[in-house]
């Protein structure tokens, strides 16, 4: 038998943090707020976590740091913990180990503060355990799929000289040169999972709108 708890945090930066690792101007005020969701699925064996955030990325031991506050929380192991960022620009990029690489020269504050990350992989997890009191059984699931058509595309694309280019990127559908360029080897696949009436999207190929400015 399979047993399902549905988890949800607050994880937005408050203002003035660092947006995509400095790349934007730090944050000047809240739109919306940045969440972590996620779910836990419960069986005989050890439990799986899937865990979605709305940051640009969690790189190197800020992703372990993720994984394993998530895996005590749930009472498994590291390796069944599964953590996405959605990848919206206009959120932090967070990397413990090059904030650090950094701050030996004074640029510590260009990328994440660590005690806000730290605080947030906390209060995920603790939403995470306080939720594992209110599982719901799994009666029966459903998938879906559906092909996504001009949305993505890989970064890398060979020239006629065979010179391999990371041109494409999220604004490049404006520029007709790259707009025109081939898909290359993706997935175009938009995949849903729907369990228990609760409607699981597990993978979507293009960077979301973004929420903080």
């Amino acid at each position: 038998m399979f047993r399902i708890a549905t988890f949800l945090a607050d994880v937005t930066c408050p203002v003035g943090h660092p947006l995509l690792g400095g790349l934007y101007a730090d944050a000047k005020e809240i739109v919306d707020p940045l969440l972590a969701s996620g779910f836990v699925l419960l069986s005989r064996e050890e439990p799986i976590v899937l865990c979605a955030i709305d940051w640009c990325e969690i790189r190197n031991c800020s992703y372990d740091l993720w994984r394993e506050e998530l895996a005590e929380a749930a009472g498994t192991q590291r390796e069944r913990v599964l953590v996405c960022c959605l990848h919206q620009h206009d959120a932090p990029v967070t990397d413990i180990d090059a904030r650090n690489l950094l701050a030996s020269v004074g640029l510590q504050e260009k990328i994440v503060d660590p005690e806000f990350e730290i605080d947030c992989s906390k209060s995920t997890a603790t939403a995470l355990r306080d939720e594992l009191e209110q599982t719901g059984r799994i009666t029966h699931f459903g998938t879906g799929q559906a092909r996504v058509d001009r949305i993505a595309s890989s970064r890398r694309v060979v020239g006629p000289d065979g010179t391999v280019h990371y041109a494409p990127s999220s604004n490049s559908g404006g520029k007709e040169v790259l707009r025109e360029t081939p898909n290359g080897l993706i997935d175009p696949w938009l995949r849903t999972l729907i369990i228990s009436g609760t409607a699981i999207c597990l993978f979507w190929p293009c960077t979301p709108t973004q929420r903080i400015r």
